[in-house]
């Protein structure tokens, strides 16, 4: 919550203080990424970049490979967040080269989860499904079954991506028990949102509802600003879904202020990609023409694997 952020910023800006006043640089760029991690909490993406970057530089120069690894790949996937997909690539694979040195399994999945998600991204499904695959025995061989989950969650995605949503709907299905039990909120929120989808595209409605409400309510206890605007999208589209385009409309516009305020290049594309469908099915085609230019505008700043 907003007190726990608050309280762990205050401790990591103390801690920082002494640490630079004896100058210790390993402990200092460990404050740092912390402050960062905090940072991404409240939805600060701007400040955490500077964070990560200054306790990345500083980890670096003192030869402290592991917490270097932690900052590049947490950098990458805020470059994936923002949209900076040639910029995420460059850190996971960076930050894969670093682990040749050392062992940190965990870290070494999260950077080929990265890779499979970017893959995903540009349609290479074959590529994200073994790039997941890749993640999969190194969160076994570290006990890590939160990433056990979220392999099994985007290896659902991959069957999302091929019109497999029975299969995926299934497999969101098996991860949630696990995710539910050991509370780790992110993952829990993630599967909780794809689920929703899946559930959406095999007519599952009430699921779909559900699942998008305990999502929001996580999103929101934890103050996780992005999660708080998907689970709003979603439950938007299951209202579209029902025909209910007034509530829809109100959602995706809710949705589009928290993407646009997240940073989340995509979502906001998206959210009007939504309000435009919703203007068609109430012909209302000017704002229909409006939503999509916008659109249009921001699915062209988006810089894909391709260019």
């Amino acid at each position: 919550n907003k007190l726990d952020q608050a309280t762990a910023a205050d401790a990591y800006t103390t801690a920082l203080r002494l640490f630079r006043a004896i100058q210790d640089r390993d402990q200092e760029a460990a404050c740092l990424a912390g402050l960062a991690d905090v940072a991404m909490l409240q939805g600060a993406i701007d400040q955490a970049v500077v964070l990560y970057a200054e306790a990345r530089d500083l980890a670096h120069m003192v030869g402290n490979t592991a917490a270097e690894v932690k900052c590049i790949t947490r950098l990458g996937e805020i470059d994936f967040r923002t949209g900076n997909y040639s910029e995420a690539r460059n850190a996971f694979l960076q930050s894969l080269r670093l682990l040749d040195e050392i062992d940190l399994p965990v870290f070494a999945a999260a950077n080929w989860m990265g890779l499979g998600e970017l893959a995903l991204f540009a349609g290479q499904n074959d590529e994200a499904e073994a790039n997941y695959r890749k993640a999969f025995p190194l969160y076994q061989e570290a006990g890590h079954l939160q990433g056990i989950a979220m392999t099994h969650l985007r290896l659902g995605d991959v069957k999302m991506a091929r019109g497999q949503f029975q299969v995926a709907y299934e497999s969101y299905q098996q991860a949630l028990p696990a995710l539910r039990q050991f509370c780790d909120a992110p993952v829990l929120i993630n599967c909780l949102q794809s689920f929703g989808n899946a559930a959406l595209r095999v007519g599952d409605a009430e699921a779909a509802e559900a699942a998008f409400i305990e999502s929001l309510a996580i999103c929101r206890e934890i103050s996780y600003p992005h999660g708080i605007a998907v689970s709003t999208g979603g439950k938007a589209e299951v209202a579209l879904a029902r025909g209910d385009v007034a509530s829809a409309q109100d959602g995706f516009l809710d949705a589009l202020t928290h993407f646009e305020q997240a940073g989340w290049v995509l979502g906001v594309a998206n959210s009007l990609r939504n309000l435009a469908e919703c203007a068609l099915v109430i012909e209302d085609f000017e704002s229909a023409r409006k939503y999509l230019e916008q659109a249009a505008t921001q699915y062209r700043m988006i810089d894909s694997l391709q260019d």
